[in-house]
């Protein structure tokens, strides 16, 4: 189901409503519950005399949806369905669009009341912002289909379609939104930003924000969910999001115009499903594919598979639609003998009919937009696609996060040691750490497992499956097996509220011995069937298992709903957890829990909740993090750009400002580098994970330029570490060195704060000292940081030749270190 754009016989898009009036007149049809009502028209006799016979369908068909209606706006499939057998997915946006279009001809109100309670239904059991389809479960009749099992699809083809769906309705309610109704403009801005995260840098769409494949079919689907925004919003009066919808579309045609039309092959590229369908077509008269011939291919291969059918926003409007009708027309004819159970206007066929007669009446609005430097600017973080690098290849998450947390709150996968997720494969809980960008493993501590059903006989061996993830910066959703997930973050906590299902006992598995590098250590005690605590003991990055640190953390229960009941299946060691449990409820249940931590101790890990979140609303915490993120992004202010563009670039300042971590607690105690507990003065924090060698070509200068408040903080840091150790980092976890990379970058990046006056003037003395000490002192089995850090390996060498024999890239990288060292000395000295 696939939406474009006509072009007449010059090769001109249409933006506006063509000016050759068609005469109105609607189809309503069936597939699985799927109705379509369509405007369009016929230019001849025998169009009209096709639109004739489509149009005695129309009434029939649909009252039938409005007498089989559920009242909960749900849609049976079809006559002779149980009434538990629904339309799903964007098969019911069909149904409402049919239902739409049908009240634009016939005046039937009715018609409109039914397309405001499917959109709704649709809206709360299919969450259309997010592409996965809902198990209903559903029981279907003897030998019809296949059981409904639920998937994760694209994206972007869902949203769009909501999208469509939705404002048909609005125009067939007069361009107004009932007070009653008012929630479609949350659902569609949800829908709207849910198709924003996929779009590319090149201007294209992608099925999902982490599959790298194009769709040209989903791509003309999307710049009618574009186009169908930006009407909506502006009838609802947000020109901020109308004008973002605005500028995508013109970027979308644009893309689809230049980047999928191949002149040599002449035709269209990209595939349309798992047979992946060649296009081709005559750019000249229109800018998508014949959709009459995919149409008839597509259905051959799968004719009960609506899901397949080709909708395109049709051939040229000046003459093609009648001659489509009749092959459309045809087609059904001869495909009657495969079995199709409904009038011409079902499944792919019908979808055809709805292309090729001119589709959607759909053009930008004629009201002003936001300039393109106030949509970049009023909600940066509304723009960040959190889940750029964050599939199971690579190393980013998609986790909730304040700036600089010490909590990343979010997916931890199974079989995956480094990366989180694509989405449909399991997870082994929420974890409440991270370290974005590591290649090796490391944190992931403490996974906290909703779970819906029978624990297996070893709790910590249970996994679920993660299905329907999005995030935005400071919260993440997902359905984890059956129970709805929504998790938002401050500095030091998470809070995550959990929908368990009815009729599956209700638990939470708190795996204290389950984090990524395995455990050394870890405790678990129940406290009350509102409180747990404990502890984990892990370290060992890439090897160097002289790398160890503990977190600790209190995890506290919503006490309107305290545990049923708790059990320990292990209180200590690799492997430790707990489980809650809320018995079986026979209704939909809601339980909150907190969890606070800290790398001091579990009374500083409470401290902290009652410092940064005393309440119980996910929500509140989402809103006020959202709040910090958007203070830090819109130090960068961009004017121009394309939507893509402006995407690309919060999202990657968003990465940027994931680390280093804070490590101190809300009290300023933290862990130093010697062991020893430290306090830092009030309004000073502790941070770590600083990757110094990564970060000292760009990373530390960005930071210096638009962020020096936080970037003399994380120099003193550095200091500290230092100071407390003996010697510099070059890359630190946690409060332990780790010897990871080569050479002594921790030089370039105080030099890089000195150069841009981030540092006091004892900053700059502390910061001086340390690195002289560095590049002039040897050490020796007696002075080795943490008994076993160096901070040059081959110094000496270095220091008495100007190189290190063998090692090109190692004397190039001591080299550029002294020469930081000299520019910090010239910063200094004045």
């Amino acid at each position: 189901m696939r939406w474009g754009r006509a072009k007449d016989g010059r090769g001109t898009s249409h933006s506006r409503t063509p000016t050759r009036r068609l005469r109105a007149w609607a189809v309503v049809g069936m597939a699985g519950g799927l109705v379509l009502a369509l405007l369009g028209g016929a230019s001849s006799a025998a169009g009209a005399a096709t639109s004739a016979s489509v149009d005695q369908a129309v009434t029939a068909e649909a009252n039938w949806i409005v007498s089989s209606q559920l009242a909960d706006g749900a849609i049976p499939e079809a006559p002779g369905y149980p009434p538990s057998a629904f339309v799903t997915t964007y098969v019911s946006n069909y149904a409402v669009l049919g239902l739409a279009r049908a009240a634009m001809v016939t005046g039937n109100q009715s018609y409109v009341e039914a397309a405001w309670k499917e959109l709704d239904f649709y809206y709360r059991h299919e969450e259309p912002y997010t592409g996965y389809e809902t198990d209903f479960n559903v029981p279907l009749p003897a030998g019809v289909g296949a059981q409904s099992t639920g998937k994760y699809d694209s994206t972007d083809a869902y949203a769009a379609m909501f999208l469509l769906a939705a404002y048909e309705t609005v125009k067939a309610a007069g361009d107004t939104i009932p007070a009653a109704d008012n929630w479609v403009v949350t659902a569609a801005s949800n829908a709207f930003h849910a198709l924003m995260t996929t779009q590319q840098p090149d201007g294209l769409f992608y099925g999902t924000p982490t599959y790298d494949a194009v769709m040209a079919m989903d791509n003309a689907e999307d710049y009618g969910g574009l186009l169908a925004a930006a009407n909506l919003f502006a009838v609802a009066g947000d020109s901020t999001l109308e004008g973002q919808a605005v500028l995508a579309a013109q970027e979308l045609e644009a893309a689809i115009q230049l980047r999928l039309w191949n002149p040599q092959t002449q035709s269209f590229n990209g595939g349309v499903g798992e047979d992946d369908v060649s296009w081709s077509s005559d750019p000249a008269t229109t800018a998508y594919p014949d959709a009459v011939e995919n149409a008839w291919r597509l259905f051959t291969w799968a004719p009960t598979e609506s899901i397949y059918g080709v909708v395109l926003w049709g051939l040229d409007q000046s003459g093609q639609s009648a001659q489509a009708t009749q092959d459309a027309l045809a087609m059904w004819s001869s495909a009657s003998s495969l079995g199709e159970p409904w009038p011409v206007t079902t499944g792919a066929l019908g979808e055809l009919i709805v292309a090729e007669t001119g589709g959607l009446d759909l053009s930008l609005p004629a009201s002003p937009q936001a300039s393109a430097a106030s949509l970049a600017t009023s909600d940066p973080a509304s723009l960040v696609n959190v889940n750029v690098g964050s599939n199971i290849y690579n190393t980013d998450t998609p986790a909730a996060a304040a700036p600089f947390g010490m909590v990343e709150f979010g997916p931890g996968s199974v079989g995956n040691p480094v990366g989180n997720y694509n989405l449909g494969t399991d997870t082994r809980g929420f974890t409440l750490t991270d370290l974005p960008g590591a290649q090796c493993p490391i944190f992931g501590d403490v996974p906290l497992l909703p779970y819906s059903g029978s624990l297996p006989s070893d709790p910590g061996a249970a996994s679920d499956s993660l299905l329907n993830g999005q995030g935005t910066p400071g919260s993440y959703s997902a359905v984890a097996g059956g129970v709805l997930v929504d998790l938002a973050a401050t500095t030091r906590t998470g809070i995550m509220k959990m929908t368990f299902p009815a009729g599956q006992p209700a638990q939470l598995v708190v795996k204290a011995g389950d984090s990524l590098n395995g455990n050394s250590g870890a405790t678990v005690t129940v406290d009350s069937p509102t409180l747990v605590t404990g502890s984990a003991t892990s370290g060992d990055l890439c090897g160097e298992s002289q790398v160890h640190y503990t977190v600790y953390f209190a995890l506290e229960v919503d006490p309107s709903t305290p545990a049923a009941s708790t059990s320990v299946y292990q209180a200590s060691g690799q492997g430790a957890g707990a489980v809650l449990s809320w018995g079986t409820p026979s209704s939909s249940l809601t339980v909150r829990v907190k969890a606070g931590i800290s790398y001091v101790s579990v009374a500083n890990a409470e401290d902290n909740l009652a410092a940064e979140d005393p309440g119980w609303s996910e929500s509140s915490v989402a809103s006020a993090t959202q709040a910090q993120w958007n203070a830090l992004l819109s130090r960068v202010q961009v004017k121009g750009g394309t939507p893509a563009e402006q995407v690309e670039l919060y999202s990657e300042l968003y990465h940027v400002l994931l680390t280093p971590e804070t490590f101190s607690d809300a009290n300023g105690q933290y862990l130093g580098f010697d062991g020893q507990v430290h306090t830092e003065p009030s309004g000073q924090v502790q941070y770590a994970d600083f990757a110094s060698w990564d970060w000292q070509i760009a990373k530390m200068n960005l930071l210096a330029m638009l962020y020096p408040g936080h970037t003399q903080q994380f120099v003193q840091s550095l200091i500290n570490d230092g100071e407390q150790g003996g010697w510099l980092p070059d890359w630190s976890v946690a409060n332990s060195y780790t010897g990871m990379m080569e050479g002594d970058p921790a030089d370039v990046l105080l030099a890089d704060a000195a150069a841009w006056g981030d540092l006091t003037s004892t900053e700059q003395q502390q910061a001086l000292q340390l690195a002289v000490k560095g590049a002039t002192q040897s050490q020796n089995g007696s002075d080795l940081g943490q008994s076993w850090y160096y901070e040059r390996y081959y110094g000496g060498q270095f220091l008495s030749t100007g190189y290190v024999a063998g090692y090109t890239s190692l004397s190039e990288q001591l080299a550029m270190d002294d020469w930081a060292i000299y520019e910090l000395c010239a910063v200094t000295s004045g």
